[in-house]
């Protein structure tokens, strides 16, 4: 088991965002805090989390460096902090997926990465590289565990890591969106709603959630590839500035927020293959 402290969209551009830079500190700080209080009370692993920066430009030496300085200040105040790894999470780009797991590896101190990318609609990343292709990248460049995560569904997602398994020789891992996404539509934003047909996302996903059976049918499916790392998350929160989508289930919670901090409690299951 493992408290990760969801640091997920507490970044300083998203609080200069909603005039908030002032508290970026502190949130990171306290929800650290709690979440290695927790971890060391219950004897289980605690984890450090950056993002997306929503900054990152892929021919832009400035946004890169913006992008990087944002990601260097969040893993200091987490190694500070004494996480047992970090988790860098939904980057749809393989540039921005890379230099967040350099300045993990540069200012981590020897900390391990968990890195995952969001998958989109395509079988590519937003940069043109394939995923598997990425993950083995990501792997050779010293990430611990590689992935994916958000964006699509069990159905649509476990293709693309059965693949990854194919090339990845370390462990690999599965964090889908809770909904129901097909073939006609791969990702949870492009779900229609089954009676207005109108775009479901953000608000009313709630109308493709999966059943009990398919979240079995999803772990069965996760152990028979040998997939490492599948999470089931319960979510604490300890400071939300602007939520702007909560859905809470049994696989998996995905909180998208304009600037919040949050204990979080992360099961993860190692299958012998």
């Amino acid at each position: 088991m493992v408290w990760i402290c969801s640091q997920y969209y507490a970044h300083r551009e998203k609080l200069r965002v909603i005039g908030k830079e002032h508290m970026l500190e502190a949130i990171n700080k306290k929800a650290l805090t709690i979440a290695k209080d927790v971890a060391r009370t219950t004897g289980t692993l605690f984890a450090g989390n950056i993002c997306n920066t929503t900054v990152y430009v892929r021919d832009d030496e400035n946004a890169k460096a913006a992008a990087r300085c944002m990601f260097k200040e969040q893993v200091a105040w987490a190694v500070d902090a004494g996480v047992d790894y970090i988790l860098a999470e939904t980057f749809d780009e393989l540039g921005e997926a890379m230099l967040a797991l350099e300045t993990i590896k540069q200012y981590g101190k020897g900390t391990p990465a968990v890195v995952t990318l969001v998958p989109s609609a395509r079988d590519v990343t937003f940069d043109g590289v394939p995923y598997p292709e990425a993950c083995l990248r990501l792997e050779a460049a010293g990430a611990a565990v590689v992935g994916l995560n958000c964006g699509r569904g069990a159905e649509t997602i476990l293709p693309l890591v059965a693949e990854i398994k194919k090339v990845c020789k370390g462990p690999v891992a599965c964090l889908p969106v809770p909904y129901r996404t097909t073939d006609q539509y791969r990702t949870m934003q492009s779900l229609l709603h089954p009676k207005t047909g109108e775009r479901s996302f953000p608000i009313d996903l709630s109308a493709h959630f999966v059943g009990r059976t398919e979240v079995l049918e999803f772990g069965l499916e996760c152990k028979r590839l040998g997939v490492e790392y599948v999470v089931v998350v319960v979510v604490i929160v300890v400071v939300v500035v602007v939520v702007v989508l909560l859905v809470v289930v049994v696989v998996v919670i995905v909180v998208v927020v304009a600037a919040a901090a949050a204990a979080v409690v992360v099961v993860v299951f190692k299958y012998n293959t």
